[in-house]
C-alpha cells in the first residue's frame, strides 16, 4: 500500500479523482471505499472525513466527468453548432469513462450538471426557442446521445470478450433471408457508430429547426 506524504493531503477531490481513476482502468464494479482507500495509501474509515457514503462518492464522480464536457464559444445565434459541439463532447468524455458515463442513467442534481443545462438552454432560448421546446429538444438531443453512448459502451464490452464478431457473423446469415436486411446491413452492424450517432445528432437538429415555434402543440 503506497503511503500518502504531508504534501499530499487527503481531499475530496483526491479521493474522487482516484475512484474515477479506478472506475477507468477495472470498470464501475471496482470502486468501493476500501479499493479507493488501497488506491491512496490509506484506510476506508479515513475517506469518511471527506466523503460521507459510497453513493456521494459517485456522485462526485459524474460530476467529475461531467466538468470534462465542453461548450462552443462561437456565436450565440449559432445554437445548433454549439449543442452539436456539446453532444459531441458529453459523448467523447462518457466514451473516455465507460463506467462512469453508467451513472448517467440516474440523472443528476448536481451544480455542474445543472449548469450545463443552463448554458444549453440559454443557448435556444437566445435563438428564439421557448421554454417548452428548449426542454424538450435538450432532452430529446441527451436521450439520443445517452443511448448512443450506452450501445457503443456495450458493444466494446462484447468486442473485448471476443463475442462481437461471433454475433455479427450470426446475424449476417439471417439477415440473408431478409432483402431489404441485407441490402442494409453494413449499415446496422459493424463499426458504423460514429456515423450512426453523426447522421441522427444532424436529423434531430435539423429537424428540431424545422418546428420551432410549434412547441406548445406538443404541451397540450
Amino acid at each position: 500500500m503506497a503511503r500518502r506524504t504531508e504534501r499530499d493531503p487527503l481531499s475530496q477531490d483526491r479521493i474522487t479523482q482516484a475512484a474515477m481513476a479506478l472506475a477507468d482502468r477495472e470498470g464501475l464494479d471496482a470502486v468501493s471505499m476500501r479499493r479507493v482507500g488501497a488506491e491512496l495509501g490509506v484506510e476506508a474509515m479515513s475517506l469518511y472525513r471527506h466523503v460521507p457514503n459510497k453513493e456521494a462518492l459517485l456522485t462526485g464522480m459524474h460530476a467529475l466527468m461531467l466538468t470534462e464536457v465542453r461548450h462552443h464559444d462561437g456565436p450565440s445565434g449559432d445554437w445548433k453548432e454549439r449543442l452539436r459541439v456539446v453532444m459531441r463532447s458529453f459523448r467523447g468524455v462518457c466514451l473516455a469513462h465507460p463506467g462512469v458515463a453508467q451513472l448517467s442513467a440516474k440523472g443528476s442534481t448536481t451544480t455542474v450538471a445543472f449548469t450545463h443545462f443552463e448554458q444549453d438552454l440559454a443557448t435556444m432560448g437566445e435563438a428564439g426557442f421557448s421554454p417548452e421546446e428548449a426542454g424538450l429538444a435538450l432532452r430529446s438531443l441527451l436521450a439520443f446521445t445517452s443511448g448512443c453512448i450506452m450501445r457503443e459502451i456495450t458493444a466494446a464490452v462484447h468486442e473485448h470478450h471476443g463475442s462481437d464478431l461471433a454475433q455479427e457473423e450470426n446475424m449476417r446469415k439471417t439477415a440473408e433471408r431478409f432483402p431489404h436486411v441485407a441490402a442494409s446491413f453494413p449499415y446496422l452492424v459493424g463499426d458504423t457508430r460514429a456515423l450512426t450517432f453523426e447522421y441522427g445528432l444532424e436529423r434531430l437538429l435539423t429537424g428540431i429547426e424545422q418546428e420551432r415555434g410549434r412547441g406548445s402543440e406538443w404541451t397540450k
